[in-house]
């Protein structure tokens, strides 16, 4: 079942811009170099896996996310073997049969992206810890543990977040453990150190955080800082229902209190629903024992919190998915109120329920384009029969699945082999004046200009990029795809001019 649910629909949608990226860092059809391993912050664990996977597999949608796929089917014995150790082997299969068919576990495996290899690394390190401290002083299983410690960091450095989970279980333990723990990170630090460079010089210094009198302007999407209020909640959101419970995330970025409202009595009904079986997973009087429930709510609290601190600081915006150390507790809590339940009758209720908000989620990601991602790929044939050497493509907001995947033969990096190419992205307002004036410049020159809009939230405010095309076209042609506009002015034909 749970390859199954992975499987369906799985090239049905197009790429979108994390996983253009995850392409883009593969390098298909070229070479890996050390450099593309340091410089890949996010881990180059999997693009090492998804490089060598694609010499095989090819390179469609479907065939890029099948080490996806596979990642989170593989996670399923560890998982079970780790919340075993937590809860005793009945709420190791409710937490297993929950991670088997969650939204938000299906999600990530049908994205090519490192974050189900991520979760899996994360598993397998922490169940290899934990045999550690069965036979501390055990040479063989501290070597493992920091291999595998290793590997969850280079799959996403979003593993620091292990480092405090383990921390959870030390107190109390004997010295031989914390003596065993910390020179396994030690370790595992130093071999860490060429990324820890570069993640300071990359992130670290641009971020402003050692310069105080440095003013960091940020992109308007991203508000006055890269945390954002609603950040924890939304991570417990996403953690109950992927991203299909409540409204579509581009009607939370155009009006988030107008699009909850049409979708509250669901929320509050999940909300209720979630939170009790966790709070009675916490206060419930099976397995496991009260220390050992405390401990796992202190895991599903700590990684979230620690990801809006440092986004706080500008060093990385604030997503669910750099929480996923946080997921297995979820899960486990969900697991031990469901097994704390006396009542037969209640934990079938209960379960019913579950099931019926995760098929809804899971169903809307399968046949709901409301909840579909920018559709890129039906849009990329048409974009490409209109590039000629006439031709100015200015892009407000995100294209990159078009340059890195789709349209890849039609440019050089950042520029198109044919035609010439402006983009206005992530910029700061302080950007904007100059680009729109040198973009102004350069449509006067040419004969066909194209506007393409996907994820422009708040990049123009003012509408001056479809005030640009009517000085030229009183009436440009429209082209809508699910998530992007285009408009097409062409010289000559229905003009002011």
């Amino acid at each position: 079942m749970a390859l199954g649910l992975r499987v369906a629909g799985l090239g049905r949608q197009s790429l979108w811009i994390d996983e253009a990226y995850s392409v883009k860092y593969a390098h298909l059809g070229g070479s890996l170099t050390w450099d593309d391993y340091l410089d890949n912050l996010h881990g180059p664990l999997h693009t090492i896996l998804l490089h060598n996977w694609c010499t095989i597999a090819g390179d469609g949608e479907a065939a890029l996310r099948w080490p996806s796929v596979m990642a989170s089917v593989l996670t399923l014995p560890f998982f079970w073997r780790l919340t075993r150790r937590l809860i005793g082997a009945r709420g190791a299969w409710a937490a297993t049969a929950a991670i088997a068919v969650s939204p938000f576990s299906i999600w990530y495996a049908q994205e090519v992206r490192n974050y189900s290899l991520f979760l899996l690394m994360a598993c397998v390190a922490l169940l290899a810890w934990f045999r550690s401290l069965d036979g501390p002083g055990h040479i063989g299983r501290w070597i493992l543990h920091v291999l595998l410690l290793f590997g969850a960091f280079l799959s996403n450095l979003a593993s620091l977040f292990i480092i405090p989970v383990q921390l959870i279980w030390l107190i109390g333990r004997r010295r031989s453990h914390w003596v065993s723990t910390l020179s396994a990170w030690a370790a595992v630090m130093l071999l860490l150190l060429p990324w820890e460079i570069r993640f300071y010089n990359y992130r670290v210094v641009p971020s402003g955080l050692l310069d105080k009198t440095k003013t960091v302007e940020l992109a308007p999407a991203r508000e006055e800082t890269w945390a954002s209020s609603w950040s924890i909640p939304f991570t417990y959101y996403a953690f109950a229902g992927g991203y299909t419970l409540g409204p579509p995330l581009e009607e939370l970025h155009e009006d988030r209190i107008g699009a909850l409202k049409h979708h509250m009595p669901l929320l509050i009904a999940a909300a209720l629903l979630f939170a009790g079986l966790i709070g009675w997973g916490v206060v419930g009087r099976r397995e496991p024992n009260r220390k050992q429930r405390l401990r796992l709510l202190a895991w599903l609290l700590i990684p979230p919190l620690g990801v809006w601190l440092i986004s706080l600081l500008n060093l990385k915006a604030m997503n669910p998915r750099y929480a996923l150390v946080a997921y297995p507790a979820f899960l486990v809590l969900l697991a031990a109120g469901w097994i704390s339940m006396k009542r037969r009758g209640v934990r079938i209720a209960a379960a019913i329920a579950v099931l019926a908000i995760w098929g809804l989620c899971w169903g809307r990601v399968q046949w709901d384009e409301a909840y579909a991602k920018e559709d890129y790929r039906s849009i990329s044939g048409w974009m490409r029969e209109q590039l000629d050497a006439e031709v100015l493509w200015i892009t407000i907001g995100v294209d990159d699945p078009l340059r890195i995947y789709y349209l890849r033969d039609c440019f050089n990096g950042m520029d198109l082999k044919v035609g010439t190419y402006r983009r206005l992205t992530s910029y700061p307002p302080s950007h904007w004046e100059r680009f729109w004036n040198e973009t102004e410049e350069l449509a006067s020159e040419h004969r066909r200009i194209l506007l393409f809009e996907s994820r422009t939230w708040h990049l123009d405010p003012d509408g001056r990029g479809p005030g640009l095309l009517r000085k030229y076209c009183s009436n440009p042609e429209t082209i809508n795809r699910h998530g992007i506009r285009v408009l097409k002015c062409e010289r000559g034909e229905n003009t002011d001019d």
